[in-house]
């Protein structure tokens, strides 16, 4: 079921179709999707209500089960209705800094690869802030470095990748304690780091081309398995020196320090 709360953003057909295509099965959304439930495993079998922010298609909704309450929230009306017609997921049409959601109302809030998206992160954070149950927890998950800015950034429509200390201040300074900050993807690191240098010698670094390629199937499942390890071991508390992207959890605190959570 789609639900319809603010105007459809449109996007190429022809790149929803390569997406949906691939978020499926290709290694880093099937290696995000194993960080995601591993880093949210312990809470599995307790129920509460999750919501997603920038869902796309709300596929992420199949990793949570026993009684949890999905509801995922876009911008994209296509990738919801695609999602919608591939199962039962609770999805709605809506701005992320304007959400048709009572105050503490989830126990959960995932942000994946999201933030680096917009242009006013603060409105979408302040939200998020609000939705949130007292002690409730946020997932965030980011590119890192705008050393790796690259064609994909720009394909992609992404406005910034944070370091570390940018993430971290962000969070705080919207009301979420941060008690987990990581790198992920720290095997792809040295890989992507060399492909921006080539684009960058190349002049090609603000040309609109995309990462998401399909690859050979005993690579892609090299791949998935490389990063479940890397997501084990993040959930076990090893810190990788590098990666890719950045993962943080963080919860709500008491009082919002601008004193803009609305209630």
């Amino acid at each position: 079921m789609v639900t319809r709360q603010a105007p459809a953003q449109e996007w190429s057909p022809e790149f929803l179709q390569a997406y949906w295509r691939l978020e499926e099965d290709w290694w880093w959304f099937t290696g995000r999707r194993h960080l995601v439930a591993a880093v949210c495993g312990k809470s599995q079998g307790v129920g509460g209500r999750v919501l997603e922010l920038g869902c796309g298609s709300g596929i992420n909704a199949g990793i949570f089960c026993n009684g949890t309450k999905y509801v995922g929230v876009d911008v994209s009306l296509p990738s919801l209705r695609h999602g919608a017609a591939q199962n039962s997921r609770r999805l709605c049409v809506a701005t992320l800094g304007n959400l048709p959601f009572a105050s503490s109302s989830f126990d959960r809030v995932l942000l994946l690869d999201v933030l680096e998206h917009l242009d006013d992160e603060g409105s979408a954070l302040d939200e998020t802030y609000r939705v949130l149950r007292e002690g409730g927890e946020v997932l965030v998950i980011s590119p890192a470095h705008m050393c790796l800015w690259g064609a994909h950034d720009v394909a992609n429509g992404h406005k910034r990748r944070y370091s570390a200390t940018q993430l971290r201040r962000l969070l705080s300074s919207h009301g979420l304690e941060v008690e987990k900050l990581d790198y992920w993807n720290c095997l792809g690191f040295p890989a992507l780091a060399l492909v921006r240098w080539r684009d960058r010698m190349r002049g090609l670094v603000n040309k609109p081309r995309g990462d998401f390629r399909e690859v050979p199937r005993w690579l892609n499942r090299l791949l998935h398995r490389l990063l479940q390890m890397e997501g084990s071991l993040v959930c076990q508390g090893y810190r990788l020196p590098m990666g890719t992207s950045l993962l943080a959890v963080a919860r709500k605190g008491e009082q919002h320090p601008s004193g803009n959570g609305r209630s």
